[in-house]
C-alpha cells in the first residue's frame, strides 16, 4: 500500500464501517458493527462498490481514481485498516473533508 511505512501503530483504521448496511444493484454491501469481520473478504469490487454508495453516493465523484490506485494495490477488504489518511489522499481523494469523512 502506497506511503504504509509511514503508517504508525499509533494512526486509527478508516472508519469505512460506519455505515451498517447498503444494497445496491442486487448486492448486500454489510459490515457487522464490531469492525471489519465482513468486509475483509470482500475484492475490489465489492470494496469499491461499497464505497460509493456511503452517504448516497459523496465518493462517486473520486470513482475513476479510487477504481485505478485501488486495482493498482490490489486493495481488498483485509486492506481497509491498513490505509492511512495519506493513502487515500495519493489515491486521488483531495478534498480534505471528504478524507476525513471516510478515515
Amino acid at each position: 500500500i502506497a506511503n504504509s511505512s509511514e503508517h504508525s501503530n499509533n494512526v486509527s483504521a478508516p472508519r469505512f464501517p460506519r455505515n451498517p448496511s447498503l444494497e445496491t444493484n442486487g448486492t448486500n454491501y454489510t459490515m457487522d458493527g464490531h469492525g471489519f469481520d465482513y468486509a475483509i473478504n470482500w475484492d475490489t469490487e465489492k470494496l469499491l462498490g461499497w464505497i460509493m454508495e456511503i452517504e448516497d453516493g459523496k465518493y462517486q465523484k473520486y470513482n475513476r481514481e479510487l477504481t485505478d490506485g485501488f486495482v493498482e494495490e490490489e486493495i481488498q477488504g483485509k486492506d481497509i485498516d491498513k490505509l492511512s489518511e495519506q493513502d487515500l489522499k495519493s489515491f486521488g481523494l483531495t478534498n480534505v473533508g471528504d478524507r476525513k469523512g471516510l478515515y
